[in-house]
C-alpha cells in the first residue's frame, strides 16, 4: 500500500494505537490526502517520534504555525521530511519560523519527479535541508 491511500483519519487511528512510534515514513504523492490534521495528530499522540517523513500536498503553513506555537509538539524530532512546496511563499515563511523555534531540527523538503527513458519510467528524488530556518544544503537528484 502506498501512502497515497492513507488519509488523515487513518493516521489518527495509527497515532492513537501506536503511541510509542519512533520513526515513520509516509511518502505520499501529489494525490495524497494526508494533511495538517493527520500530521498534528501524529505529533500529539506519538510524543517519542524522532524521525518523520510525511509527504503529500495537504500539509500547509497552518501545521508549522501550530508546531511553532506549541513546544510540546515535535519536541523529540531529530529529522522532519516533507514535500517540497518552496513555490508557496506562506508555506516557506511558516516552515522557516518553525525551524527557528527548533534550531537544531533539520527539515528536509523533498522533491520527486518522474521521467521516461527508453520505455522505462524512473523517479528522481532530491531534497533541500533547512536548519534554524536557513537553507544549509541541497542534494543531487538520485534516480530510484
Amino acid at each position: 500500500m502506498t501512502a497515497c491511500l492513507v488519509t488523515d483519519e487513518g493516521i489518527k487511528r495509527l497515532a492513537r494505537g501506536c503511541r510509542n512510534l519512533k520513526k515513520i515514513s509516509l511518502p505520499g504523492g501529489s494525490g495524497s490526502s494526508m494533511g495538517d490534521e493527520g500530521l498534528i495528530h501524529l505529533l500529539t499522540f506519538c510524543r517519542d517520534i524522532t524521525h518523520l517523513e510525511f509527504s503529500g500536498r495537504g500539509v500547509t503553513e497552518a501545521a508549522f504555525q501550530q508546531m511553532a506555537a506549541n513546544s510540546d509538539l515535535a519536541s523529540n524530532l531529530k529529522k522532519l521530511r516533507l514535500d517540497d512546496q518552496s513555490s508557496n511563499k506562506n508555506y516557506m515563511r511558516s516552515m522557516r519560523e518553525f525551524g527557528r523555534s527548533r534550531p537544531t531540527l533539520p527539515i528536509e523538503l523533498v522533491h520527486r519527479s518522474h521521467y521516461k527513458k527508453y520505455d522505462t519510467w524512473y523517479m528522481s528524488t532530491s531534497h533541500t535541508t533547512y536548519i534554524n530556518g536557513r537553507k544549509v544544503s541541497t542534494s543531487i537528484p538520485v534516480d530510484t
